[in-house]
């Protein structure tokens, strides 16, 4: 058996914590993309302040069960869908997995940016006005980054209203990355 102080333990969500997830997909790609990827799903939370949450089948949950009942306990399963932090209210932060699968259901929630800028963003930077080509509306919180050719690089933070890009200077910052493509070939893994 796994020494319990470095299992990863599972446990299906909170109603509050899967509320929290479905507003802000529905928010970001709309309903009918959040059908399409979650419906008939089961959304698993590690157990800590700050949690993992994963999505995965009827039938994968099933098998975790299994796993679960003979004392294995799986260190990552299915997709994953992002953190939260529980306190007070709960804090979700949206995954840059979910959010391709998500733009790719409704293409919707993105900004294009210049050849350039993907090059920036790839290294951890954060968007710049000047760097967006175009954007795919409505743009929300967390708009997903894509490259021209319409790959998902990035997964960033609005830090002004885009209606109100316009008029800004070039050179100002509109999007915070927070999660980018780059960052796993920057850490080595």
């Amino acid at each position: 058996m796994q020494d319990s102080k470095k299992r990863v333990i599972f446990n299906v969500a909170d109603e509050r914590i899967v509320k929290v997830v479905k507003d802000t997909v529905v928010e970001h790609y709309g309903v009918r993309a959040y059908k399409t990827l979650f419906d008939g799903k089961v959304l698993l939370s590690t157990i800590a302040k700050r949690r993992e949450l994963f999505l995965i089948s009827k039938e994968q949950y099933e098998i975790y069960e299994r796993l679960k009942s003979k004392g294995r306990d799986p260190y990552f399963i299915g997709i994953f869908v992002g953190m939260v932090r529980v306190e007070e209210r709960i804090r979700y932060r949206p995954s840059l997995d979910l959010f391709e699968k998500l733009f790719k259901v409704s293409r919707r929630n993105a900004v294009i940016v210049t050849e350039k800028s993907m090059e920036n963003v790839l290294y951890g930077k954060d968007v710049l006005l000047e760097g967006i080509i175009d954007t795919i509306n409505p743009i929300g919180k967390y708009p997903l980054v894509i490259s021209t050719r319409m790959e998902p690089i990035a997964l960033g933070i609005t830090l002004r209203d885009p209606k109100r890009w316009k008029g800004l200077e070039p050179k100002t910052v509109v999007i915070k990355t927070i999660m980018d493509k780059g960052r796993y070939l920057r850490s080595g893994i």
